[in-house]
């Protein structure tokens, strides 16, 4: 569309958290959204070896300020010169936690949890994929981007266990 100057419409994005996943990565013409993107490579930047990365509450304050960041409301803070770590994955699980619509949808909810349930682990991880490949993209894209990250965040523990 075109504004009254005749130039492109620019569409606002407005607040990231709270807003459906699809309508976030559409405006920002991105496969995941950016904040998630910016705290992946945060977090594997900077805290692959932080002792209990999720399980650790970071700051709650930080954490507001760098939800109000992304959402537009706040310019005092970068994600990039934050120093809690803990923080940083605070705002991802609140980023999840918020999704209008979670990762793994509501529609396919029932038969994740079914599929999973079947002891057979080739019709798991059949199914499993064919779940997956179901999921709108955006949920697809961020799913394999988390999943991804998990794995290194995985294989760093499994060095401390090993030490």
């Amino acid at each position: 569309s075109r504004n009254k100057d005749g130039g492109e419409e620019v569409q606002k994005l407005g607040p990231v958290f709270g807003a459906e996943l699809c309508k976030v990565c559409e405006v920002e013409k991105l496969p995941i959204p950016r904040v998630t993107e910016d705290i992946f490579t945060y977090l594997e930047d900077k805290a692959l070896e932080l002792e209990g990365i999720f399980r650790i509450p970071g700051n709650s304050v930080t954490v507001d300020e760098l939800k109000a960041h992304y959402d537009g409301e706040n310019d005092k803070i970068d994600i990039s010169q934050c120093k809690d770590r803990h923080a940083v994955a605070g705002l991802l699980k609140l980023y999840l936690r918020e999704l209008p619509d979670p990762l793994l949808t509501h529609r396919f909810y029932e038969t994740f949890i079914a599929v999973q349930k079947n002891p057979d682990f080739d019709y798991r991880m059949t199914n499993l994929r064919k779940l997956i490949n179901a999921l709108p993209i955006s949920h697809k894209n961020l799913l394999t981007r988390l999943l991804a990250f998990l794995i290194k965040v995985t294989a760093y523990s499994e060095v401390w266990i090993k030490a």
